[in-house]
């Protein structure tokens, strides 16, 4: 700094300026890395019609971590495609969220048994992904919530895991 009239000169500015820039990145990469939560892109949820593909490109452009996981358009890819959206999902630095649940248990039973039906190959199709959680709604009387847990989709892929569940709700 000029310490005869105490005013900063451009390059002074520029200097400062930079340095506070970095140590603000710097502590928000470290404040990314020691969270256990992303901040996840759910398209559906806001009203935007998207596939696996869009969604990611649209998490990575509006600064999310995390996307959901789409069980119907990974199903539908082939192994190179896949390692294709893999390698994409690396480059815009986004991993996915939690998949929705694709059974429907909270209508009648007809709904249940589609869901229960399309549900092993979903389950494989997120396995071969690498997701590894799913989420749903669970509503309560006064209000509704989402709940996401961790799985091990051969074990709530199993039929009997499943009548088991919707028995209890």
């Amino acid at each position: 700094m000029n310490m005869n009239n105490n005013l900063m000169n451009r390059r002074e500015a520029l200097f400062i300026s930079a340095g506070a820039t970095v140590a603000l990145a710097v502590s928000t990469v470290n404040a990314a890395l020691t969270r256990k939560m992303t901040l996840n892109l759910m398209c559906g949820m806001i009203g935007v019609q998207a596939n696996q593909r869009t969604a990611i490109e649209l998490a990575a452009k509006h600064g999310f971590e995390s996307v959901e996981a789409m069980p119907n358009d990974l199903a539908k890819l082939s192994a190179s495609e896949l390692t294709e959206l893999r390698d994409l999902m690396k480059a815009k630095c986004v991993v996915f969220g939690a998949a929705s649940l694709g059974v429907e248990f909270r209508q009648d039973e007809s709904r249940f048994r589609e869901g229960i039906a399309s549900l092993p190959r979903l389950a494989a199709a997120l396995e071969r992904a690498g997701v590894t959680r799913a989420g749903t709604w669970l509503t309560a009387p006064t209000r509704c919530s989402r709940v996401t847990v961790p799985l091990r989709w051969t074990t709530i892929a199993s039929p009997a895991w499943l009548d088991a569940a919707h028995q209890r709700w």
